[in-house]
């Protein structure tokens, strides 16, 4: 009877192992499929703009977007509480506990995008961001930000629910509804540019469109699961109580994220010019042209991940270790190749020869191909349940120390290599190293 209890519990196991690596890949698949319409649309619209707008304008207009990436922190951490208690509620079959729970993390994150609009365009008339920032001022540069602030804020709820497909191991539908977000974007922009729409509606169609799609995905997700319908009139006062204090608890995560990487373009704009910001993001774009599938097969995982430890499946976790290392060192290297003899080439293709790329700028951004496809995997290890106490301990310090990094350097070498050797120099001593020497001690002894 032993044998036969413990065939069927290796069996069960294997089961699972199949779910949840079937659900990896499908769900990375569909994000290629989405990122590569995102792609898409930056490698098209990025020279189309800079002509149709002229490269200060459209280095403006780039340089408020990114103003999105520091409301990413309206997140509270109810993002990651999400990620982390969905997939163990799900493996437990409560779905009333589930209900709750996506209930309580909707409501919270309503009315703090609602208060953040409140305050941000209270304090938006009484700080002159163009001043500061030495931009043209004129009426229609003036009206983008709040339509950029607006349109993202008011996004940030509904997409809550891609992690509740998650958990479903449903991903791959959140990243179709974001391939025809994308798509649709690509064609009004096309409209924007012939029949020569002002600034403005290039900014509601940059940021409208996923707010609409995000509406929908929300909807399609609760036409699907009738049972985790939002119901706040079964969520206790306490439990909305409760929901915000442990989501809170990860509200360094985000903020940090926000500290590496949205200061950015404001850093250049400041200390190199804002026509700069163009050529940051030319080069950007031109990372994730070789970054995004990797990222993108590799992120579906953090639930795979999170339901092995759940369950305490080492094996699993070890095997699946030891394959996306490998796998990534060969991806790095095959890169870097391409990049180091073909990148100027590929990028006077694509953008022209107005654009100049330095061969010490094409360098540094093969070293910030490989730091961000090894990144990758690293955060979702940090993302689980076993490490992310350490993640939320050391991500603010990488941060902070991001910051002073890059400001330094801009002081000493006022270009664009700074920003990315900034951000990699934190990250690896402040991050991975801490991370790697903590995974080796508990999983590997």
């Amino acid at each position: 009877m032993k044998i036969s209890y413990a065939f069927f519990f290796q069996k069960a196991l294997q089961i699972q192992s199949n779910k949840r690596s079937f659900s990896a890949l499908t769900t990375g698949v569909a994000g290629i499929l989405s990122k590569a319409s995102s792609l898409l649309v930056q490698i098209i619209t990025i020279p189309l703009l800079t002509s149709y707008l002229g490269k200060e304008q459209f280095g403006i207009l780039l340089t408020f977007i990114s103003v999105t990436l520091f409301l990413g922190v309206s997140d509270l951490g109810l993002g990651i509480n999400l990620q982390n208690k969905l997939p163990v509620l799900e493996a437990n079959q409560q779905n009333d506990e589930a209900r709750d729970l996506i209930s309580a993390s909707f409501l919270i994150m309503s009315v703090f995008c609602v208060f953040i609009i409140i305050i941000f365009l209270g304090l938006y008339y009484f700080i002159d961001f163009f001043d500061f920032l030495k931009f043209r001022k004129d009426a229609t540069n003036y009206t983008i930000v709040p339509i950029i602030v607006v349109c993202f804020s008011l996004t940030m709820p509904f997409l809550l629910i891609n992690k509740a497909y998650a958990a479903k191991f449903k991903g791959y539908i959140n990243e179709v509804f974001s391939s025809i977000s994308f798509i649709l974007i690509l064609f009004l922009l096309w409209c924007a540019v012939n029949y020569k729409w002002e600034i403005i509606f290039i900014a509601l169609i940059y940021q409208g469109i996923p707010l609409i799609m995000a509406i929908i995905s929300f909807i399609y997700f609760f036409a699907l699961y009738k049972e985790l319908s939002i119901n706040f009139k079964n969520v206790s006062k306490k439990f909305f109580a409760n929901t915000f204090r442990e989501s809170v608890k990860y509200l360094l995560i985000p903020f940090s994220i926000m500290l590496i990487n949205a200061p950015d373009s404001f850093f250049i704009a400041k200390f190199i010019g804002v026509e700069e910001v163009v050529t940051y993001n030319i080069v950007l774009r031109f990372v994730y042209l070789f970054t995004f599938p990797v990222i993108l097969l590799v992120n579906p995982y953090l639930y795979s991940y999170n339901d092995a430890f759940a369950k305490n499946d080492i094996l699993w976790i070890k095997k699946m270790n030891k394959n996306i290392i490998l796998t990534l060192s060969g991806i790095c290297i095959l890169f870097f190749t391409i990049l180091f003899f073909f990148g100027i080439d590929i990028i006077r293709l694509w953008v022209g020869k107005a654009t100049i790329i330095s061969h010490e700028l094409l360098l540094v951004a093969g070293m910030y191909i490989i730091f961000t496809i090894f990144n990758s995997f690293f955060s979702i290890i940090a993302n689980t349940s076993p490490y992310l106490s350490l993640f939320i301990r050391i991500l603010p310090f990488s941060a902070i120390t991001s910051l002073i990094f890059k400001f330094i350097l801009l002081q000493f070498y006022p270009t664009i290599e700074s920003i990315f050797l900034g951000t990699m120099i934190s990250m690896i001593c402040i991050f991975f190293i801490p991370l790697s020497i903590r995974i080796k001690i508990q999983l590997y002894g």
